[in-house]
């Protein structure tokens, strides 16, 4: 439209489109706060740095800001009050103070009531889904450095309805139906506002692919031989999972992921996996063993 008013900063054009996700994203989190929202928008709008996919955030902060000074948006108002450790952590440092990528993280599995009703605040608060219970298998994960959690991950039961992943591997309906088990689908994967560490959400993928086959072994028995996760290609392009070096197979149909029946309409996504062993195929196939615990 002649004489509309353009909206672009630090060289990133912001249009009428990515405004109405801002938007979208202020109406349906009203309970984040204004820094909460600042790393949601530019990760909805990828607004991060090209060589480690962490948010522009300070970027972004300046850009919503000045929309709502033109009147377009309302931000939620400056919370100075935390009740975690971690978001404790965030006010005493600034955007200069990022940590850098020789800070060791690690996984850590939740243990006890207490560690885990953490965790599922930290998902219910601060992850685009929310909480939602997982029926079956189901291990959590916080990644963490010193005693500050940064993130967290959840690995549950593999999606039934793929037809680009199963064409991907090669097994048959009988074949899926039997060693289905030996996939583990990364269902949630969340970094906290307070999380500044270079290359963070590849390094703690990396990090759970080679931590989790004796994890799950410990906790169910047997070993998974591959991951899978999805990806909301309206939001994301996948770029922390690229850059930790899982395999883009295809995308979903828009069902759920135990829908057989094609039942369930959802949004596309781009479907992720990641081989857990140089063998995985033979393994799911059935041709080789999987790893397992004999009691």
């Amino acid at each position: 439209m002649e004489g509309a008013k353009q909206h672009k900063y630090f060289g990133r054009e912001i249009t009428a489109q990515d405004i109405e996700i801002i938007k979208w994203i202020l109406d349906t989190y009203k309970n984040l706060s204004r820094k909460e929202i600042i790393y949601t928008v530019s990760e909805a709008l990828e607004w991060v740095r090209p060589e480690d996919g962490t948010p522009r955030a300070w970027q972004c902060r300046v850009c919503l800001e000045s929309l709502e000074e033109e009147g377009l948006i309302k931000l939620p108002e400056v919370k100075t009050q935390y009740r975690s450790k971690g978001a404790s952590y965030l006010e005493s440092i600034t955007e200069a103070e990022a940590m850098t990528e020789t800070e060791q993280i690690r996984l850590s599995v939740p243990k006890g009531a207490e560690e885990n009703k953490l965790w599922r605040s930290y998902i219910q608060q601060y992850h685009i889904l929310g909480y939602k219970r997982e029926n079956g298998v189901s291990l959590r994960y916080f990644i963490v450095t010193g005693e500050t959690e940064l993130g967290c991950m959840q690995f549950s039961s593999a999606a039934w309805a793929l037809e680009d992943r199963d064409r991907w591997i090669g097994w048959s309906k009988e074949e899926k139906a039997a060693n289905l088990r030996l996939i583990a689908n990364n269902t949630r994967y969340l970094l906290l506002p307070w999380a500044r560490m270079p290359n963070l959400a590849s390094r703690a993928l990396g990090m759970a692919a080679r931590q989790i086959q004796g994890d799950w072994l410990r906790t169910y028995g047997y070993a998974p031989a591959m991951l899978e996760t999805f990806v909301d290609s309206s939001l994301y392009k996948g770029t922390s999972y690229r850059a930790a070096n899982w395999i883009h197979v295809g995308e979903t149909k828009g069902r759920g992921r135990y829908d057989r029946y094609n039942e369930q309409k959802l949004t596309k996504k781009l479907i992720f996996v990641y081989p857990l062993q140089k063998d995985f195929r033979e393994v799911l196939l059935g041709q080789k063993p999987y790893r397992r615990m004999d009691i």
